[in-house]
């Protein structure tokens, strides 16, 4: 059974991620994605906005600028960790399982380069 899981699967798995962990998690890389990509198919209003709705779920509405580093993107992973679990949770390992699930591959070429 454990040959069908994805890389990602496995690392929800063995680090006690549920459901909701997962989606937090989603919308955090959607949110990294969006601050790294240059190449955003849409205008740039939709992008600004899409990228507003994602800030809305990680940071006050006081903190303006997210820079888009690994070191951000870890310190949002342990404010969802902490709300869900008691094991840590690292942003490297998340990233790389995520890339060779074919999942935010952009993530991992721009945050560990």
């Amino acid at each position: 059974m454990d040959e069908l899981l994805s890389p990602f699967d496995k690392w929800c798995d063995k680090n006690e991620v549920n459901d909701q962990a997962q989606l937090e998690i989603i919308n955090l890389c959607g949110l990294f994605i969006l601050l790294l990509s240059d190449d955003f198919p849409g205008t740039p209003e939709e992008k600004e906005k899409m990228t507003l709705n994602f800030k809305r779920e990680f940071v006050s509405d006081d903190q303006q600028h997210v820079e888009p580093t690994l070191g951000t993107f870890q310190q949002f992973l342990s404010k969802i960790q902490q709300k869900h679990s008691s094991v840590y949770w690292n942003a490297e390992e998340l990233i790389r399982a995520l890339a060779a699930s074919g999942r935010a591959v952009d993530l991992k070429e721009k945050l560990l380069a």
